[in-house]
């Protein structure tokens, strides 16, 4: 009998080789974070499934006090090390964190909402707008579907890393992709996106979103 997946210890045999692996693929959608965090001038953010801090800690380095969510023991194990005055890092559920409501400018969720089953998916993004302020927005960096020759060949590599990340993880990314990718996910669960980049080919998007604002039919 299969045992149960537990996500406390699904990261175990990745976390010592992300940052030399994977984080560095992940520089220009790291920037490029960093460039929209600077331009909608938060000063507090909250990083989501943080995994080893990376992007938690370029975006410390600039000034922003950070605080990074993971439930992964191993990952955040790595994070912990990196010992920066502006960064704090919490062992928690990112569906539900437990902190409070409205705290921080900005949300971030960085290559996470792919491998997650899709109600989890939408209970991450709705925990994040819970945790933005009225005015605050949520950054958004996750695979979309290419439409470019090259961005196809792409995807192709796209698919080796994921099949290696495990049959569950795959499946999810399959299921992702199949629902229109990023974008599609967005309008999906009344986001706005404020400003969008495509990178590595047409393969990943950096969204700034806000929440959608309600309209009514009557005043």
């Amino acid at each position: 009998m299969k045992p149960p997946h537990d996500r406390n210890t699904e990261y175990r045999s990745v976390a010592p080789f992300y940052d030399l692996i994977i984080s560095p693929l992940l520089l220009p959608e790291y920037r490029a974070a960093q460039a929209l965090a600077d331009r909608i001038g938060a000063t507090t953010v909250v990083d989501l499934c943080c995994g080893t801090g990376a992007l938690a800690n370029r975006l410390a380095d600039r000034g922003f006090m950070v605080t990074g969510v993971d439930l992964s023991h191993d990952m955040l194990k790595q994070a912990h090390a990196r010992k920066h005055p502006n960064l704090t890092f919490i062992r928690k559920n990112a569906a539900w964190t437990g902190l409070p409501t409205g705290r921080f400018d900005l949300a971030v969720i960085s290559m996470a909402l792919h491998e997650k089953p899709a109600l989890l998916r939408e209970t991450i993004l709705a925990e994040a707008k819970r945790l933005i302020s009225p005015q605050g927005h949520i950054l958004l960096i996750d695979y979309t579907r290419p439409t470019t020759l090259f961005g196809r060949f792409a995807r192709l590599f796209a698919e080796a890393i994921e099949r290696l990340a495990g049959r569950e993880h795959h499946a999810h990314y399959r299921s992702f992709i199949a629902a229109g990718g990023l974008e599609d996910l967005i309008h999906r669960t009344g986001l706005e996106i404020a400003s969008k980049e495509t990178l590595h080919l047409g393969l990943i998007q950096v969204c700034l979103t806000s929440v959608r604002t309600p309209r009514y039919l009557f005043p």
